[in-house]
Protein backbone atom coordinates (compact mmCIF):
# COMPACT_ATOMS: atom_id res chain seq x y z
CA UNK A 1 0.00 0.00 0.00
CA UNK A 2 1.37 3.77 -0.80
CA UNK A 3 0.66 5.86 2.23
CA UNK A 4 -0.09 9.15 0.69
CA UNK A 5 0.84 10.30 4.40
CA UNK A 6 4.67 11.57 5.38
CA UNK A 7 6.05 9.52 7.81
CA UNK A 8 4.48 6.18 5.59
CA UNK A 9 1.14 6.55 7.83
CA UNK A 10 2.31 6.78 11.29
CA UNK A 11 2.32 10.24 11.91
CA UNK A 12 -1.64 11.05 10.71
CA UNK A 13 -0.38 13.74 8.70
CA UNK A 14 -1.19 14.10 4.96
CA UNK A 15 -0.13 16.41 2.33
CA UNK A 16 -1.75 17.55 -1.00
CA UNK A 17 -0.96 19.76 -3.92
CA UNK A 18 -4.50 19.91 -5.08
CA UNK A 19 -7.44 21.94 -3.78
CA UNK A 20 -10.68 20.59 -2.93
CA UNK A 21 -12.12 19.91 -5.80
CA UNK A 22 -15.45 18.81 -4.23
CA UNK A 23 -18.79 20.83 -3.91
CA UNK A 24 -21.79 20.86 -1.27
CA UNK A 25 -25.63 21.28 -3.08
CA UNK A 26 -28.44 20.43 -0.28
CA UNK A 27 -26.21 18.28 1.93
CA UNK A 28 -24.92 16.06 -0.66
CA UNK A 29 -20.98 16.15 -1.48
CA UNK A 30 -19.96 15.52 -5.06
CA UNK A 31 -16.38 14.45 -5.32
CA UNK A 32 -13.92 16.30 -7.58
CA UNK A 33 -10.16 16.94 -8.42
CA UNK A 34 -9.60 19.92 -7.49
CA UNK A 35 -7.05 22.38 -9.51
CA UNK A 36 -3.36 21.99 -8.76
CA UNK A 37 -1.98 24.10 -6.11
CA UNK A 38 0.78 26.93 -7.72
CA UNK A 39 4.16 25.76 -7.17
CA UNK A 40 4.31 29.71 -4.80
CA UNK A 41 1.24 27.70 -2.69
CA UNK A 42 3.34 24.75 -1.36
CA UNK A 43 5.57 26.60 1.32
CA UNK A 44 6.40 23.58 2.85
CA UNK A 45 6.95 22.88 6.84
CA UNK A 46 6.23 25.52 8.54
CA UNK A 47 8.88 25.96 11.56
CA UNK A 48 7.61 27.38 14.59
CA UNK A 49 8.27 27.38 18.71
CA UNK A 50 5.74 27.54 21.10
CA UNK A 51 3.79 30.40 21.35
CA UNK A 52 0.71 31.72 23.15
CA UNK A 53 -2.12 33.85 22.07
CA UNK A 54 -2.63 36.13 24.89
CA UNK A 55 -6.04 37.86 23.45
CA UNK A 56 -9.44 35.77 24.20
CA UNK A 57 -12.46 35.75 21.30
CA UNK A 58 -9.70 36.26 18.56
CA UNK A 59 -12.60 36.16 15.95
CA UNK A 60 -15.48 36.75 17.57
CA UNK A 61 -15.28 40.28 18.36
CA UNK A 62 -18.78 40.65 19.60
CA UNK A 63 -17.59 39.35 22.77
CA UNK A 64 -14.90 42.61 22.69
CA UNK A 65 -15.98 45.99 23.95
CA UNK A 66 -17.41 48.19 21.22
CA UNK A 67 -17.07 52.19 21.86
CA UNK A 68 -19.74 54.32 19.52
CA UNK A 69 -20.14 51.27 16.62
CA UNK A 70 -21.11 47.80 16.58
CA UNK A 71 -20.37 44.07 15.71
CA UNK A 72 -21.83 42.72 12.84
CA UNK A 73 -20.60 38.53 12.85
CA UNK A 74 -19.45 35.96 10.18
CA UNK A 75 -20.12 38.80 7.25
CA UNK A 76 -17.99 37.97 5.07
CA UNK A 77 -14.86 35.37 4.06
CA UNK A 78 -12.16 35.29 6.14
CA UNK A 79 -8.46 35.17 5.01
CA UNK A 80 -8.72 31.00 5.68
CA UNK A 81 -11.41 30.81 3.65
CA UNK A 82 -14.28 30.48 6.11
CA UNK A 83 -16.76 32.91 6.28
CA UNK A 84 -16.05 33.88 10.00
CA UNK A 85 -15.00 37.75 9.70
CA UNK A 86 -16.42 40.50 11.43
CA UNK A 87 -17.38 43.79 10.52
CA UNK A 88 -17.09 46.81 12.58
CA UNK A 89 -19.39 49.70 11.68
CA UNK A 90 -19.12 53.15 13.60
CA UNK A 91 -22.46 54.80 14.59
CA UNK A 92 -23.01 58.81 13.80
CA UNK A 93 -20.59 60.34 17.04
CA UNK A 94 -18.42 62.56 17.04
CA UNK A 95 -15.93 60.06 19.15
CA UNK A 96 -12.88 57.27 19.02
CA UNK A 97 -15.03 54.24 17.43
CA UNK A 98 -13.05 51.35 18.84
CA UNK A 99 -13.52 47.61 19.75
CA UNK A 100 -11.07 46.78 22.92
CA UNK A 101 -10.26 44.11 25.37
CA UNK A 102 -7.87 43.77 28.48
CA UNK A 103 -4.83 42.05 29.15
CA UNK A 104 -2.29 41.71 31.88
CA UNK A 105 1.05 42.56 30.55
CA UNK A 106 4.83 42.36 32.39
CA UNK A 107 6.84 45.27 32.43
CA UNK A 108 9.98 45.66 30.62
CA UNK A 109 8.82 43.26 28.31
CA UNK A 110 8.33 42.99 24.71
CA UNK A 111 4.90 42.49 23.07
CA UNK A 112 3.92 42.22 19.36
CA UNK A 113 -0.30 42.46 18.48
CA UNK A 114 -1.48 41.30 15.33
CA UNK A 115 -4.93 41.49 13.82
CA UNK A 116 -6.33 40.92 10.03
CA UNK A 117 -8.03 43.78 8.49
CA UNK A 118 -9.95 44.87 5.54
CA UNK A 119 -11.61 48.23 4.04
CA UNK A 120 -15.02 48.39 4.42
CA UNK A 121 -14.87 52.18 4.44
CA UNK A 122 -12.40 53.29 7.04
CA UNK A 123 -8.64 52.90 7.37
CA UNK A 124 -7.25 51.05 10.84
CA UNK A 125 -5.55 52.14 13.62
CA UNK A 126 -4.15 49.55 16.39
CA UNK A 127 -3.15 51.09 19.91
CA UNK A 128 -1.64 49.06 22.63
CA UNK A 129 -2.38 50.89 25.82
CA UNK A 130 -2.25 52.20 29.69
CA UNK A 131 -1.61 55.01 31.54
CA UNK A 132 1.71 54.20 31.84
CA UNK A 133 2.37 53.64 28.26
CA UNK A 134 1.29 52.72 24.38
CA UNK A 135 2.19 52.30 20.98
CA UNK A 136 0.01 52.97 18.01
CA UNK A 137 0.09 52.20 14.22
CA UNK A 138 -2.31 53.61 11.46
CA UNK A 139 -2.71 51.64 8.23
CA UNK A 140 -3.91 53.13 4.77
CA UNK A 141 -6.74 50.12 3.85
CA UNK A 142 -6.11 51.21 0.17
CA UNK A 143 -2.78 50.48 0.02
CA UNK A 144 -1.43 48.72 3.04
CA UNK A 145 1.04 51.51 3.46
CA UNK A 146 1.75 52.71 7.29
CA UNK A 147 0.26 56.18 7.68
CA UNK A 148 2.32 57.02 10.88
CA UNK A 149 2.97 55.03 14.08
CA UNK A 150 3.92 56.60 18.01
CA UNK A 151 4.00 55.86 21.67
CA UNK A 152 6.82 55.75 23.59
CA UNK A 153 6.63 52.37 23.85
CA UNK A 154 6.83 51.56 20.59
CA UNK A 155 9.17 49.00 18.72
CA UNK A 156 8.49 48.55 15.32
CA UNK A 157 5.23 47.63 12.98
CA UNK A 158 4.82 45.69 9.78
CA UNK A 159 1.80 44.97 7.09
CA UNK A 160 1.41 42.21 4.97
CA UNK A 161 -0.40 42.06 2.04
CA UNK A 162 -2.85 39.18 1.47
CA UNK A 163 -5.00 37.68 -0.93
CA UNK A 164 -8.47 39.52 -1.63
CA UNK A 165 -8.04 43.10 -0.15
CA UNK A 166 -6.41 41.71 3.55
CA UNK A 167 -3.79 42.76 5.21
CA UNK A 168 -2.18 41.29 8.63
CA UNK A 169 -1.15 44.07 10.49
CA UNK A 170 1.88 43.70 13.26
CA UNK A 171 2.45 46.09 16.30
CA UNK A 172 5.50 45.21 18.39
CA UNK A 173 6.22 47.34 22.07
CA UNK A 174 8.33 46.95 24.74
CA UNK A 175 6.65 47.93 28.35
CA UNK A 176 7.93 49.67 30.77
CA UNK A 177 5.87 49.85 34.08
CA UNK A 178 3.74 46.57 32.86
CA UNK A 179 -0.23 45.88 34.80
CA UNK A 180 -3.57 46.13 32.59
CA UNK A 181 -3.32 47.12 29.32
CA UNK A 182 -5.83 47.53 26.58
CA UNK A 183 -5.30 46.11 22.86
CA UNK A 184 -7.48 48.74 21.00
CA UNK A 185 -9.02 48.25 16.83
CA UNK A 186 -9.89 51.46 15.73
CA UNK A 187 -11.54 52.97 12.73
CA UNK A 188 -9.75 55.67 11.11
CA UNK A 189 -10.63 58.81 9.04
CA UNK A 190 -7.72 60.92 9.01
CA UNK A 191 -7.89 61.02 12.24
CA UNK A 192 -8.98 58.11 15.39
CA UNK A 193 -11.46 60.40 16.52
CA UNK A 194 -13.81 61.75 13.86
CA UNK A 195 -17.27 61.41 13.46
CA UNK A 196 -19.02 58.43 11.90
CA UNK A 197 -21.19 58.08 8.70
CA UNK A 198 -23.14 54.52 10.60
CA UNK A 199 -22.34 52.67 7.76
CA UNK A 200 -18.78 52.08 7.05
CA UNK A 201 -16.41 50.50 9.18
CA UNK A 202 -13.47 47.56 8.72
CA UNK A 203 -13.89 43.85 8.92
CA UNK A 204 -11.66 42.20 11.23
CA UNK A 205 -10.44 38.89 12.48
CA UNK A 206 -7.87 36.89 13.79
CA UNK A 207 -6.69 38.98 16.18
CA UNK A 208 -3.85 37.92 18.31
CA UNK A 209 -0.81 39.23 21.10
CA UNK A 210 1.99 37.01 21.87
CA UNK A 211 5.30 38.15 24.29
CA UNK A 212 7.37 38.27 21.79
CA UNK A 213 10.01 40.57 19.19
CA UNK A 214 7.91 39.77 15.98
CA UNK A 215 4.38 37.80 15.31
CA UNK A 216 3.87 33.83 14.35
CA UNK A 217 1.41 32.10 12.94
CA UNK A 218 -2.59 32.66 13.57
CA UNK A 219 -3.41 30.84 17.26
CA UNK A 220 -7.53 31.09 17.51
CA UNK A 221 -8.97 31.49 20.89
CA UNK A 222 -12.60 31.29 22.51
CA UNK A 223 -12.89 31.54 26.18
CA UNK A 224 -9.31 31.23 27.45
CA UNK A 225 -5.45 31.76 26.06
CA UNK A 226 -4.11 29.15 24.13
CA UNK A 227 -0.47 27.90 23.36
CA UNK A 228 0.31 26.40 20.20
CA UNK A 229 2.90 23.30 21.13
CA UNK A 230 7.25 23.47 19.57
CA UNK A 231 6.98 22.18 16.30
CA UNK A 232 9.94 19.25 15.34
CA UNK A 233 11.01 18.07 12.56
CA UNK A 234 14.18 15.32 12.62
CA UNK A 235 15.70 12.98 10.88
CA UNK A 236 17.97 10.15 12.61
CA UNK A 237 20.75 10.60 10.19
CA UNK A 238 22.79 6.99 11.55
CA UNK A 239 24.30 6.95 7.83
CA UNK A 240 24.89 10.50 8.08
CA UNK A 241 27.73 10.19 11.39
CA UNK A 242 30.49 11.06 9.07
CA UNK A 243 30.30 14.35 6.90
CA UNK A 244 33.26 15.32 5.98
CA UNK A 245 32.94 16.19 3.00
CA UNK A 246 29.26 17.24 2.63
CA UNK A 247 26.90 19.33 1.05
CA UNK A 248 23.32 20.62 1.53
CA UNK A 249 20.68 22.59 -0.46
CA UNK A 250 16.89 23.88 0.77
CA UNK A 251 14.66 26.01 0.43
CA UNK A 252 13.34 28.71 3.16
CA UNK A 253 11.46 31.67 3.85
CA UNK A 254 10.66 33.50 7.21
CA UNK A 255 7.47 34.21 7.59
CA UNK A 256 7.35 37.16 9.36
CA UNK A 257 9.63 40.30 9.77
CA UNK A 258 11.01 41.02 13.07
CA UNK A 259 10.90 44.81 13.52
CA UNK A 260 13.05 44.76 16.64
CA UNK A 261 16.06 43.38 14.50
CA UNK A 262 16.50 39.98 15.85
CA UNK A 263 17.52 36.74 14.33
CA UNK A 264 15.01 34.63 13.03
CA UNK A 265 17.17 31.54 13.53
CA UNK A 266 17.89 28.11 11.85
CA UNK A 267 16.86 26.44 8.16
CA UNK A 268 19.21 23.48 8.97
CA UNK A 269 20.67 22.20 12.42
CA UNK A 270 22.04 19.34 13.96
CA UNK A 271 22.42 17.43 17.72
CA UNK A 272 25.93 18.68 16.64
CA UNK A 273 28.32 21.84 17.39
CA UNK A 274 28.27 23.35 14.34
CA UNK A 275 28.20 20.70 11.89
CA UNK A 276 26.09 21.31 9.98
CA UNK A 277 24.40 24.85 10.86
CA UNK A 278 22.32 27.15 8.68
CA UNK A 279 21.09 30.68 10.10
CA UNK A 280 19.11 33.26 8.25
CA UNK A 281 18.63 36.73 9.93
CA UNK A 282 16.65 39.47 9.13
CA UNK A 283 17.53 41.72 11.54
CA UNK A 284 18.64 45.50 10.82
CA UNK A 285 21.84 44.99 12.56
CA UNK A 286 22.78 41.80 11.17
CA UNK A 287 20.48 41.04 7.51
CA UNK A 288 22.96 37.91 6.63
CA UNK A 289 22.52 34.58 5.90
CA UNK A 290 25.24 32.43 8.14
CA UNK A 291 26.66 28.83 7.31
CA UNK A 292 28.41 26.66 10.55
CA UNK A 293 31.23 24.06 10.26
CA UNK A 294 33.35 22.74 12.91
CA UNK A 295 33.71 25.14 15.87
CA UNK A 296 32.47 28.38 14.77
CA UNK A 297 33.97 28.83 11.45
CA UNK A 298 31.34 30.90 9.39
CA UNK A 299 31.12 31.52 5.63
CA UNK A 300 28.42 34.15 5.19
CA UNK A 301 26.58 36.01 2.81
CA UNK A 302 24.39 39.47 2.40
CA UNK A 303 20.51 38.50 2.15
CA UNK A 304 19.59 40.24 -1.19
CA UNK A 305 15.93 39.68 -0.48
CA UNK A 306 14.02 42.13 2.04
CA UNK A 307 10.53 40.20 0.88
CA UNK A 308 10.36 38.60 4.45
CA UNK A 309 7.61 35.83 2.63
CA UNK A 310 9.96 35.15 -0.27
CA UNK A 311 10.78 31.78 -0.65
CA UNK A 312 15.12 31.98 -1.37
CA UNK A 313 17.66 28.78 -2.72
CA UNK A 314 20.53 28.26 -0.27
CA UNK A 315 23.14 26.06 -0.46
CA UNK A 316 26.24 25.31 1.78
CA UNK A 317 29.36 22.42 1.14
CA UNK A 318 32.10 21.52 3.14
CA UNK A 319 34.81 20.38 1.09
CA UNK A 320 37.23 18.99 3.76
CA UNK A 321 39.07 21.56 4.02
CA UNK A 322 37.20 24.81 3.61
CA UNK A 323 33.14 26.23 3.81
CA UNK A 324 30.96 27.84 1.74
CA UNK A 325 27.13 29.23 1.82
CA UNK A 326 25.38 29.95 -1.37
CA UNK A 327 21.92 32.24 -1.52
CA UNK A 328 20.15 32.36 -4.84
CA UNK A 329 23.07 31.52 -7.01
CA UNK A 330 25.46 33.83 -5.69
CA UNK A 331 28.41 32.33 -3.58
CA UNK A 332 29.72 33.38 0.14
CA UNK A 333 33.25 33.65 1.35
CA UNK A 334 35.34 30.69 1.56
CA UNK A 335 36.45 29.94 5.00
CA UNK A 336 38.26 27.00 6.30
CA UNK A 337 36.62 24.73 8.71
CA UNK A 338 36.21 24.73 12.14
CA UNK A 339 36.40 21.03 14.44
CA UNK A 340 33.25 18.83 14.57
CA UNK A 341 33.35 18.41 18.50
CA UNK A 342 30.80 15.58 18.31
CA UNK A 343 29.22 13.10 16.14
CA UNK A 344 25.72 14.01 14.89
CA UNK A 345 22.81 11.91 15.73
CA UNK A 346 20.05 13.83 14.09
CA UNK A 347 19.55 16.34 11.49
CA UNK A 348 16.54 19.32 12.93
CA UNK A 349 14.65 20.66 10.34
CA UNK A 350 13.63 24.84 10.64
CA UNK A 351 15.53 24.40 13.96
CA UNK A 352 18.44 23.41 16.10
CA UNK A 353 18.48 20.96 19.04
CA UNK A 354 17.99 23.02 21.54
CA UNK A 355 15.73 25.38 19.58
CA UNK A 356 16.59 28.30 17.98
CA UNK A 357 13.17 27.97 15.45
CA UNK A 358 13.37 29.06 11.67
CA UNK A 359 9.58 30.95 12.21
CA UNK A 360 9.46 30.43 8.44
CA UNK A 361 8.90 26.97 5.85
CA UNK A 362 11.28 25.02 4.34
CA UNK A 363 10.88 22.82 1.41
CA UNK A 364 13.20 20.37 -1.02
CA UNK A 365 16.07 19.61 1.51
CA UNK A 366 18.64 17.96 -0.14
CA UNK A 367 22.32 16.11 1.62
CA UNK A 368 24.63 14.61 -0.14
CA UNK A 369 27.86 12.99 1.43
CA UNK A 370 30.19 14.40 -1.38
CA UNK A 371 31.44 17.72 -2.27
CA UNK A 372 28.90 19.62 -4.84
CA UNK A 373 30.71 21.75 -7.44
CA UNK A 374 30.15 25.69 -7.59
CA UNK A 375 28.11 25.15 -10.78
CA UNK A 376 25.56 22.19 -8.92
CA UNK A 377 25.34 24.71 -5.69
CA UNK A 378 24.48 27.58 -7.88
CA UNK A 379 21.82 25.90 -10.20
Amino acid sequence: TVFPYHGAGVDRVKYFDTQNGNTVVSNVVTEATGAVLPATALRGYLAEGARTNMVLYSEQFGSWTSDDGSISADVTVAPDGRSTADKFVSNTNAAQHRVKQTVTLIAGSTYTGTVYVKKAGYDYHMKIWNASGNATMSVNLDTGGVINTGGGEYVGSSVISLPNDWYRVSLTMTTVSGGVYTQMNYLYNNSESFTGDGTSGVYLWGAQLEQARFASSYIPTTTATVTRATDSLSYPSSNLVVLDPYSFALDAAIATGSPSGGAQQTAIGSNANYAPYLMISNGAASANSYFYSGTANTSSIANSDTNKLAMNRYGARMDGTNINIFLNGSKGNTIAKGTQTSEISSLYIGRTSGGGHLYGTVKNVRIWKKALTDAELQS
